[in-house]
């Protein structure tokens, strides 16, 4: 300790009890003596019950009490020290009526005009309290209140302009020239051909990086709110009074109810649902396009309907007429067959028996079907079920003919 206590500075301040030595309470420059826990009439151990320490003379150079159940703080230690309050105190006007003139004016400049009162709105002719020996012009201000007031206002003016000449200025950016560059000459801790590329001492240059004078600023500024103006207007407020119950059933709001939101899990009756939606309020009323649109489709489903039955009896009259058109042409090709049929008929015979075959008279000018015989109502009905021997004939028909 010795050789370590020999570098040290001396200490400033020293402690000692009653049994240190003359010689060391004299050789320190300021001494700090424990008081005798006898002259504070401190009880003994064992005898402290009802005693409770107050002050911190009470605690001496010990700490708490185990003995005395209570909150201590000895020597200060663990006392919560609250903040300093903002809390005004209650002043009086010469009436006794409570002034709310400092609690106004709390933060703001002392010469600062803060109306704070309602008689402060009224002209000063209209006052109860104005006397007419008042009424007189007021003095002029000396030069010097005129010269005071002028140096004091143009050092406001020139403070604001400078304040916002300096924000609209570019920073970090030098008006001269760069400053030069220094040079730093240091001695590696490793030395040896394989550190520092052999070499004993190094020298750095340092100078200064070029600033960008168009690069955005990093530092985000944020406006701070305005001050009020000066005097602020003053704010009027009704004397309270006591609700009654039609008016608190009318501020009585109803909490909300969402169709798609349940965050609390609430049940929630269909009723009120309903209700909340604002169903009921709306009041249902069908507009007559609905009606007209209704009829115009019913009619218009009617005409379809009426022609699409001409279009189909159309439709199976022309399928009748071509199938008449058809039998009649195959009736005509059956009766051609015949007729053929028959003469060669008759020409066969004639050539048999030697004589001359002379075809009957047929009148050009009758019908077809007054030409030659009818034919069964089997043929008629089934022309084209006809086959050849219909065509060319069979020894029945020759025979026949």
């Amino acid at each position: 300790m010795s050789s370590i206590s020999q570098f040290l500075p001396d200490p400033k301040h020293s402690y000692s009890r009653q049994s240190t030595s003359t010689t060391d309470t004299e050789n320190s420059s300021h001494e700090v003596v424990a008081h005798d826990p006898s002259k504070r009439n401190i009880p003994a151990y064992g005898e402290r019950k009802g005693w409770v320490p107050k002050t911190i003379d009470d605690f001496g150079d010990g700490g708490a009490y185990p003995e005395i159940h209570m909150l201590q703080y000895p020597l200060g230690m663990g006392r919560k020290r609250g903040k300093k309050g903002n809390a005004l105190a209650k002043q009086v006007d010469s009436e006794g009526n409570t002034s709310y003139d400092a609690l106004v004016r709390y933060g703001r400049r002392e010469n600062e005009v803060v109306h704070s009162h309602f008689k402060d709105m009224i002209p000063l002719r209209q006052r109860k309290d104005f006397d007419d020996s008042q009424d007189a012009i007021p003095e002029r201000p000396d030069s010097d209140t005129v010269r005071e007031t002028t140096e004091r206002t143009k050092l406001a003016l020139e403070k604001i302009m400078g304040g916002r000449i300096n924000a609209g200025a570019t920073k970090g950016v030098t008006g001269g020239g760069s400053k030069e560059p220094t040079y730093i000459r240091y001695t590696p801790n490793q030395q040896g051909p394989g550190y520092n590329s052999g070499a004993s001492q190094r020298i750095v240059r340092v100078s200064d990086m070029p600033v960008d004078p168009m690069e955005p600023p990093k530092i985000r500024h944020q406006k701070k709110a305005r001050k009020p103006a000066s005097p602020p207007a003053p704010v009027m407020h009704s004397p309270p009074r006591k609700l009654t119950a039609e008016e608190q059933k009318e501020w009585s709001v109803p909490p909300c109810v969402s169709n798609w939101k349940n965050i609390h899990g609430f049940t929630v009756s269909l009723d009120k649902r309903l209700a909340a939606d604002g169903r009921g309020i709306e009041e249902v009323s069908i507009n007559d396009n609905f009606a007209r649109l209704s009829e115009a489709l019913i009619s218009a489903e009617s005409q379809a309907r009426k022609e699409i039955a001409e279009r189909a009896q159309v439709q199976q009259a022309l399928a009748r007429k071509e199938k008449e058109a058809k039998e009649e042409r195959l009736r005509l090709l059956a009766q051609k067959a015949r007729e053929e049929r028959a003469a060669s008929a008759g020409r066969q015979g004639a050539q048999k028996s030697g004589g001359e075959y002379v075809p009957p008279p047929m009148d050009e000018e009758a019908s077809p079907s007054a030409r030659t015989p009818s034919p069964e109502p089997t043929e008629r009905s089934q022309p084209a079920r006809m086959g050849a021997a219909d065509f060319f004939g069979d020894s029945k028909d020759t025979k026949r003919s």
